[in-house]
């Protein structure tokens, strides 16, 4: 009787867990009552295995499996400062199901008239993990008692047998596992969370135009949930991929690898279709690729949209017509499909469906001294942004591009010339399936650069440049993301606050380029060059870099 009057008074005083330290041969109707009252009112009980050493719990500890009971409660041996389970401590036997360990022997506690003492047995194992159940419903304050059974059970440590055991049960209680997301975690997008973007295929590859935008900390303080609808605090800015940029030969200097499939020339026109499985620097020109004027080259480090989501763009087919209008003036469009068959290596294949649709045209005037070309294009994209791919909750959804580029060079004496190039891209993001991204700005991008040149230096047909390039990062443009920051526990309910992300670089990169360019005779070139960089990848931080290359080719 008083011991279900114990059991009642905790009830009524709203308490979340009961140990009991206590044992017997079996136990009366009115305890069996109350311990089902406790169930029923959403509590877990503990209960003591007892100091018999014998194959079974103790018959009072039977309560936990009782039909209404089973599922709330844990009954609980003890184990030595080894692990092993105690000589005294019963075993978990038939209630192997919902047995426990915890430690038992030595342990130090309070005693009678304010003193401590030292004891053994499961009364001291259990109080373990009752703290443990304390614990988790403080944290956790959504959990059922059900469910803090459920997860104390499975991620305890297995002992003894491998599984569920006669002797272990389940195990040596886990309190540092049982505070981990359990299952597949995901990111609450409605306040019921019935809507949620798993974080597990959440990544952001920045590529080569956004740098360092998305910086640590940005999506900070984000509400993410478990299987048991847990919440954590997370940093979505984790899956941003945040590598120091590489100095890779093989990213600058454009080897052709194309093959023509028809190219004939009549009179002033020019047609070329072809295929090709483009190198990294000559993927996603977008407005950056104009037609190879002497005033837009960047030679042996010409770029474009470049970055580590190259390699996954596989197939492109392109058209070009051009035409001469005069002996000063020419006129050439063009078209090109790029797509990928799989995911880029080193980023997660999820959203592997990548595509892009380019369309230019381009003015160009040759004057004895001036040579000048403008050129706007027209990008569509599929799975990208500029060369940057993200997805889940990080994903901006797809590219939308207009650009305009003007290029120059003039020629100061017999052999020196300078030149210039700019761009600028203006872009929309494209809906993404993403409910945390709530809207996004326009992008705008920009490049620059500009040099001196000498012809004929050593051979006739030889040139040496010296050049100054900011190559195409974006200048402007925000997206605005809802994120989980709060939870209503009384309610149920999470609570969002908007959060406008930058997403342009805190630094861009600069360029200083020294190239030198030699003809061989028979179409052979030699092309040399060495370049300087300045925040590499357009990440702040990044310190400076060098990088050469050397490439021949045959033009025929």
């Amino acid at each position: 009787t008083a011991i279900a009057a114990g059991i009642n008074d905790a009830i009524a005083k709203g308490a979340k867990v009961i140990n009991m330290s206590l044992g017997g041969e079996g136990f009366g109707f009115t305890v069996l009552n109350a311990v089902r009252s406790a169930a029923n009112s959403g509590l877990v009980t503990v209960i003591a295995a007892g100091n018999e050493s014998l194959p079974d719990p103790s018959g009072f500890a039977h309560v936990a499996a009782d039909g209404v009971v089973l599922g709330t409660a844990i009954v609980v041996g003890a184990t030595d400062q080894n692990d092993v389970i105690a000589d005294f401590s019963n075993r978990a036997g038939d209630l192997k199901d919902i047995f426990l360990v915890a430690p038992g022997v030595d342990l130090r506690s309070t005693w009678i008239d304010d003193q401590l003492a030292i004891g053994d047995g499961t009364s001291f194992a259990a109080p373990h993990v009752s703290g443990a159940v304390a614990l988790l419903f403080q944290l956790f304050p959504n959990l059922t008692a059900r469910e803090v059974v459920e997860i104390l059970l499975t991620t305890a440590t297995d002992l003894g047998a491998p599984g569920v055991d006669e002797i272990y049960g389940h195990g040596l209680l886990n309190l540092e596992r049982a505070v981990q997301p359990i299952g597949t975690t995901a990111v609450p997008a409605s306040a019921d969370a019935s809507v949620r973007v798993e974080t597990g295929g959440s990544f952001f590859d920045p590529g080569s135009v956004f740098g360092d935008a998305l910086a640590a900390g940005a999506l900070d303080g984000v509400i993410m949930i478990d299987r048991y609808r847990r919440s954590y605090l997370v940093d979505l800015g984790a899956g941003v991929a945040r590598a120091r940029p590489a100095f890779s030969l093989a990213a600058t200097m454009p080897f052709a690898r194309r093959t023509e499939l028809i190219r004939r020339r009549a009179g002033r026109f020019a047609l070329t279709l072809g295929a090709h499985v483009p190198a990294a620097a000559d993927v996603a020109a977008g407005v950056s690729d104009l037609p190879a004027d002497p005033a837009a080259a960047r030679g042996l480090f010409a770029r474009a949209w470049r970055g580590p989501l190259q390699d996954a763009l596989e197939e492109s087919v392109a058209l070009r017509l051009g035409l001469a209008l005069g002996s000063r003036w020419r006129l050439s469009v063009g078209t090109e499909l790029a797509r990928a068959q799989g995911a880029a290596p080193g980023t997660p294949a999820a959203a592997d469906r990548l595509r892009r649709q380019r369309s230019e045209i381009t003015l160009a005037h040759v004057g004895r001294r001036l040579a000048v070309a403008a050129g706007f294009s027209h990008v569509r994209e599929e799975g990208l942004v500029f060369d940057a791919r993200g997805a889940g909750a990080l994903a901006l959804g797809a590219g939308r591009h207009l650009g305009a580029r003007l290029a120059a060079r003039w020629t100061l004496a017999r052999h020196w010339a300078l030149f210039a190039t700019a761009s600028v891209v203006r872009s929309r993001l494209a809906a993404a399936d993403n409910p945390l991204l709530a809207d996004a700005s326009a992008l705008v991008a920009t490049s620059y650069g500009g040099g001196l040149a000498r012809r004929d230096l050593l051979t006739p047909g030889d040139e040496l440049r010296l050049g100054y390039f900011a190559p195409l990062a974006v200048r402007h443009g925000a997206a605005l993301f809802r994120l989980p920051t709060g939870r209503d526990y009384a309610a149920d309910r999470f609570l969002f606050t908007d959060r406008s992300v930058r997403l342009a670089p805190a630094r861009r990169e600069r360029d200083l380029e020294l190239a030198y360019g030699l003809p061989l005779g028979r179409g052979l070139r030699l092309d040399l060059g060495l370049r300087a960089l300045a925040h590499p990848g357009h990440v702040a931080g990044a310190g400076w870099g060098m990088e050469g290359g050397m490439r021949l080719g045959l033009s025929y």
